[in-house]
Order: structure tokens, then sequence, then C-alpha cells
């Protein structure tokens, strides 16, 4: 991972955490201006996923073992969070619409 690509990591996860992690929908609606878009996952391909496997395979056989069950579980929790960003912003703009209305 780049210097670049790290900066752009941990001010996107900043970004996350200030607009979904530390308020409300009602506060968010409040606030005159746009409101956030969630960040979608990055899901890795079925090819990715093996690659991944064969190199843990190869270099770490004991990680390799638990490899498919971790990342199937961050992926489905990837998912899930998302889904709650999405939700979360719908309601903020259900509310944001009742009190402009």
């Amino acid at each position: 991972m780049t210097e670049y690509n790290l900066i752009r990591l941990v001010d996107m996860l900043h970004q996350t955490m200030k607009e979904f992690g530390m308020t409300t929908p009602e506060e968010i609606a409040k606030e005159d201006r746009p409101l956030a878009v969630p960040v979608a996952p990055i899901i890795p391909t079925v090819k990715e996923k093996d690659v991944l496997y064969s190199f843990l395979y190869v270099k770490y056989p004991e990680i390799a073992k638990q490899a498919p069950r971790i990342v199937e579980s961050r992926i489905f929790f990837s998912k899930e969070t998302y889904q709650k960003h999405l939700d979360f912003v719908k309601l903020a703009i259900k509310i944001r619409n009742e009190l402009s209305s």
C-alpha cells in the first residue's frame, strides 16, 4: 500500500466515523449541508480470494486454514455496515424532508 493510498484510507475512515458513528440521523437532518454518501465496500472477486488463499497456503499454512472463514466474515460485516449507513442516510433524508415541509 502506498503512502497516498494509506492517507486516503485514513481520511475515508475518519469521514465515515464522523458521519455515521458520532451522530444521529436527526442531527444530520438539521444541518444545512449535503448528506454524506456512504462509501461502498470493495468486495474481492472469487479469483482474488483464490489468489489470496493460495498465497497464504504456501507462505502461512496455519493461517490459510482459517482464511476463508475470516474473509467471508469480513465481507459480511462490510456489507452489513454499508447497509446500516445507507439506512442512516435514508432516515436523515426522510427527517429533513419532514422538517422542511
